[in-house]
C-alpha cells in the first residue's frame, strides 16, 4: 500500500478541488488517500485519520 498524499496537502489547484468533494463525503484535512493492488487491480480508498492505528518501526 502507498500513501498518495493527504487530504488538504494543497499541492495542486486541481486537487484543492478534490479535497474539496471529499470534504463533502465527510473527510477532513489529513485524512490519508491510499493506493494499491490487490492481485492485477489497481484500487484506491481515502482513510479517515482517526480510523489508523499508528505503526512505530523498531530499531535494530
Amino acid at each position: 500500500m502507498t500513501v498518495q498524499r493527504l487530504v488538504g496537502d494543497k499541492s495542486s489547484p486541481m486537487m484543492a478541488f478534490v479535497d474539496q468533494h471529499l470534504r463533502t463525503k465527510g473527510h477532513q484535512d489529513g485524512d490519508v488517500i491510499c493506493q494499491w493492488f490487490a492481485s492485477s487491480e489497481l484500487k484506491s480508498e481515502t482513510f479517515f485519520v482517526d480510523t489508523l492505528e499508528a505503526v512505530v518501526a523498531e530499531s535494530n
